[in-house]
């Protein structure tokens, strides 16, 4: 049930990382858009001096923008980090949990082995019974 539940877990994960990373790639793509757009910007006040406080609050719109998008990826890396890290102590708890099921077949397999044994050793006494 353990590993169940883990592996569940494990897909979970993957799937919030999946999310993360095509978000991170959107976020990306928006930060390009905003370079590309800051560029143009920037060679349309070069061109035309009569439209500096136009391109220069446009400028700063984009800058910002910009700067909240870095915050975002930011953002987003440390959540796939946070993650990354719970998934390595699920695995962790996964291969301990395997373990523990491991050790306990092989001990239930002695009990059965001794079990069997005594079972052996009990016909074998009510044998010598009967024919006494």
């Amino acid at each position: 049930i353990a590993e169940e539940q883990l592996l569940k877990e494990r897909e979970v994960f993957e799937y919030e990382k999946e999310t993360i990373y095509i978000a991170m790639r959107a976020m990306e793509k928006e930060k390009e858009e905003c370079n590309g757009a800051l560029q143009r910007l920037s060679d349309e006040l070069a061109k035309s001096s009569s439209h500096d406080v136009k391109a220069t609050a446009a400028l700063k719109v984009s800058f910002d923008d910009l700067e909240k998008t870095k915050l975002e990826l930011t953002k987003a890396h440390a959540e796939v980090n946070n993650l990354t890290t719970k998934l390595s102590h699920k695995s962790d708890e996964l291969i301990d949990c395997s373990r523990k099921l491991s050790r306990s077949i092989r001990e239930a397999e002695t009990a059965q082995t001794q079990l069997q044994e005594t079972k052996g050793m009990m016909g074998q006494k009510e044998n010598k019974i009967q024919e006494l």
